[in-house]
């Protein structure tokens, strides 16, 4: 378990909860209640090179391949220090299009192939491996939890296994720091749970 019932002090950078529990959290009870203490505690648990390969290896660096010219870049953090890693782990920090969060997120749910996005259809047996099969079942069984008792209760739709996780950032102002009461609402969820067909990012 992980104690999350006080911020976290990185240098000179609070980490806080939006949605505190104010209790040791385990990984999953991390991911369900969209614990920002929790996820800087896992993500310091992994070495720089292995946190930053991952978010490489996500696509999370470069611009996709798709076959609209219309595709935007990423933007990463210049410098890759722990207060930088901490707040990649929960979001923020760095800016990625909702496409990449689509193609990034199907892998997560699929079994662990990362593939291409593309608007016509294509025939690519296998992905890139990102994640384990296993890895993949244990995140979808967790993403259903955020569904069913976490944040993202409002996506429990009768008739569907709906799993997913949401998001929530501060919007970037023009001084180069965050308003403090305008957000950025996300929620990227994916059906049915068994053998995910669909994935779909909301932001809002």
């Amino acid at each position: 378990t992980f104690d999350t019932r006080a911020p976290l002090e990185i240098g000179a950078a609070t980490i806080n909860d939006v949605h505190g529990e104010k209790r040791p959290l385990t990984p999953r009870e991390i991911v369900i209640h969209s614990s920002n203490i929790g996820s800087v505690q896992l993500a310091l648990r992994v070495s720089d090179v292995a946190h930053y390969d991952f978010m490489e290896k996500l696509g999370f660096t470069q611009r996709l391949q798709f076959e609209l010219p219309e595709t935007g870049a990423p933007l990463m953090p210049v410098r890759w220090t722990d207060i930088e890693r901490a707040t990649t782990s929960f979001g923020h920090g760095f800016s990625v299009t909702p496409l990449h969060a689509l193609v990034a997120g199907a892998a997560m749910v699929n079994g662990g192939g990362l593939y291409p996005p593309r608007l016509t259809r294509t025939d690519v047996s296998v992905g890139t491996r990102v994640i384990s099969e296993p890895t993949s079942m244990v995140l979808r069984d967790m993403m259903r939890e955020v569904v069913t008792i976490g944040t993202g209760k409002k996506a429990n739709i009768k008739g569907y296994s709906v799993g997913g996780k949401t998001g929530t950032g501060k919007k970037a102002n023009n001084a180069g720091g965050y308003y403090e009461s305008r957000y950025m609402s996300t929620f990227a969820g994916f059906a049915p749970i068994d053998a995910p067909r669909f994935v779909t990012v909301v932001v809002i």
